[in-house]
């Protein structure tokens, strides 16, 4: 993505809105990030039992939040050029 900041939203009644500088570091919540991710919330539930989905916080045993930022350096570290692409070795 060439731009880290959604685009302002022009009206033409009124000023442009600019994007919130906090929007990709904003916690949000399992169901959030399923649809950010377009997965389901269980999807994310076996990723965390895995270890293979995106960084997340766990607030307490029942309160899991994740940051965009971190949904989508997942999403890129998983872009691929090519069906014969495999990508990099994950590190331990």
């Amino acid at each position: 993505m060439e731009n880290s900041h959604p685009e302002p939203i022009a009206s033409s009644d009124s000023p442009p809105v600019l994007p919130d500088p906090d929007y990709w570091h904003r916690l949000i919540d399992e169901e959030a990030a399923a649809a950010f991710r377009g997965v389901t919330v269980r999807k994310m539930q076996k990723d965390r039992q895995t270890g293979d989905g995106p960084k997340y916080i766990r607030i307490s045993s029942r309160c899991i939040r994740y940051r965009r930022i971190d949904l989508r350096a997942d999403a890129e570290s998983r872009m691929r050029s090519s069906t014969s692409d495999t990508g990099a070795v994950a590190a331990p």
